[in-house]
């Protein structure tokens, strides 16, 4: 990923499912910069130094080394704005209630379609950003 200045917010992917995140990519990058990344070690090295906070992360629930939940556990130790879509393929109801019931935190399926993603990024207060004039 080669690191580039913009204007626009920046959303990131946290998923070790290379197609996900490219498929995660494509719908975000037309009013998002986004940063990827394949395993939480790495996000949570790059967001511990940055002086301002990106607009929200999909997180994805299932990984190795690290799970969603241990990720979060660790961002909310950096901060407790960051919105925080917990992404999977199980079912809302199967997702840990108390993970759910978190502050700026949400549900995402797997299989997200730009509705979706825009619905439960509202949820967490989270608009698109208006296009560039």
């Amino acid at each position: 990923m080669v690191p580039h200045k913009s204007d626009k917010p920046t959303a990131m992917v946290v998923d070790d499912d290379a197609i996900f995140r490219e498929y995660t990519r494509e719908i975000l990058e037309a009013s998002w910069t986004v940063r990827d990344w394949p395993d939480g070690r790495r996000m949570l090295a790059w967001l511990d130094g940055r002086d301002h906070e990106p607009a929200f992360m999909i997180l994805d629930m299932k990984m190795p080394e690290m799970d969603g939940p241990e990720v979060l556990r660790r961002v909310r130790e950096l901060t407790t704005r960051l919105p925080v879509l917990l992404c999977t393929s199980l079912d809302r109801w199967q997702v840990d209630k108390a993970l759910l019931e978190l502050p700026n935190v949400g549900y995402l399926a797997k299989d997200i379609g730009l509705p979706d993603l825009d619905r439960e990024l509202a949820t967490l207060g989270v608009g698109r950003p208006a296009a560039p004039r």
